[in-house]
């Protein structure tokens, strides 16, 4: 049967990268991701942003632009420090909340199709995918 081997080789080899592509990278670069709960409540101030190759991170926040980087892997990161413009609005207070969560934030996951960032003492933030404007 050595005609079978090299096609089994195909169907594991196929199997195998369809496994990982089901389980993707929550950290890679890629979409916008809009914040929609935080600590278990609605989040409706708007909040997103994306990651970009170099794993910098980029956003919006509910009044500012923000910016800052990724360190280490979805089991175990850090990010900041963020650096952000310094416009006042109405939403500074959920502002201010979203900030100390993303740089609380310590692991991250995909759970069905939404971005779940988790972090020491109960922090989470859930992001849904978010359309570009």
């Amino acid at each position: 049967m050595p005609v079978l081997r090299p096609a089994l080789c195909l169907v594991v080899a196929l199997s195998a990268s369809a496994v990982f592509a089901d389980d993707p990278d929550p950290l890679a670069a890629g979409p916008a991701w809009r914040l929609v709960q935080l600590n278990g409540s609605a989040f409706t101030a708007r909040a997103r942003f994306s990651i970009a190759v170099d794993r910098r991170l980029a956003g919006q926040a509910p009044c500012n632009s923000f910016f800052g980087a990724i360190d280490g892997t979805a089991a175990a990161f850090h990010i900041g420090p963020l650096a952000a413009t310094r416009n006042a609005c109405a939403d500074l207070a959920a502002e201010s909340a979203f900030f100390q969560a993303l740089e609380a934030a310590r692991q991250a996951r995909i759970d069905g199709g939404r971005l779940v960032m988790t972090g020491d003492d109960g922090v989470e933030l859930v992001f849904a995918p978010s359309a570009p404007d």
